[in-house]
């Protein structure tokens, strides 16, 4: 494989085989890795939210639902 460097950026390399840009500068992968990594932890925390959210409303509409028998008398 060779590589060539990429006109106005020192640490981006393209290979000539298949056309892809390399980046070279491993502080700047670890530092998108390590945001990349938050960012994935707060999705997570944003999905468990909305579904304890979920469940409380299906949980209140039980309650609901149970009152609304009591007081019917069914």
């Amino acid at each position: 494989m060779s590589y060539i460097k990429v006109k106005d950026n020192e640490h981006f390399l393209r290979n000539t085989e298949s056309n892809c840009i390399i980046n070279t500068n491993k502080s700047e992968y670890e530092r998108y890795m390590s945001l990349r990594k938050i960012k994935q932890g707060e999705t997570n925390k944003v999905e468990n939210l909305e579904r304890d959210i979920s469940t409380l409303r299906n949980e209140i509409t039980e309650i609901k639902d149970m009152l609304r028998s009591l007081v019917n008398g069914n």
